[in-house]
């Protein structure tokens, strides 16, 4: 597994929860973006929702990262069931962009829905955990706030750095398992458009 994060806890990471998305069960997704990375050697992992802004975060996120650390990976947790407000699955996207500005055509190989991608090499099983309490949001607004603090409710995803264990809290009862990894590929992540 050379995609893996060599350092465990990794010292920066954009961690993610998935299940799935629309009538598509998580495996087949995951299926299809296998597929997809054989086709054309990288992913369009789409998402939605108002953080993780390609730009504004995490672009400026992975590229400080990944020039000091080497790479940066996506952590993702496996939910045990779908969300109630899932959103069913809508049109797929034609176009994407690294800027919002110019813009190019997806490969036909490449289908993904949402307003916004993550760039990913391959995506693998990692089954290994993470205490989110030694977790700090790494960019933003929220730019130092506790992971377990930040990550709840509808906020579903962030840009975190590891500040490891604090003195004033035991060690999670629950860990955070992270189900699977995959290494952010420049420009980390995309706009996406439906045309």
């Amino acid at each position: 597994m050379t995609n893996a994060p060599a350092d465990w806890p990794p010292a920066a990471a954009l961690f993610m929860k998935i299940g799935v998305h629309g009538s598509e069960s998580l495996d087949d997704i995951l299926a299809r973006k296998a597929r997809e990375y054989e086709t054309s050697g990288r992913i369009l992992w789409g998402y939605g929702g108002t953080v993780l802004h390609p730009a504004t975060q995490v672009q400026p996120f992975a590229a400080e990262c990944t020039k000091r650390l080497g790479s940066v990976y996506v952590l993702m947790e496996r939910l045990p069931k779908p969300r109630r407000y899932h959103i069913p699955n809508t049109d797929t996207a034609t176009h994407y962009s690294a800027n919002g500005t110019d813009w190019e055509r997806l490969p036909e190989s490449v289908q993904t829905g949402p307003a916004y991608a993550l760039v990913l090499d391959e995506i693998i099983p990692v089954n290994r955990e993470i205490d989110l309490r030694d977790y700090r949001v790494g960019i933003g607004h929220n730019k130092g706030r506790n992971a377990t603090d930040y990550i709840r409710w509808r906020v579903d995803k962030g840009c975190l750095v590891y500040a490891g264990p604090m003195p004033d809290h035991p060690p999670a009862e629950q860990p955070v398992s992270i189900a699977y990894a995959a290494r952010l590929l420049d420009p980390y992540a995309v706009f996406l458009r439906h045309d």
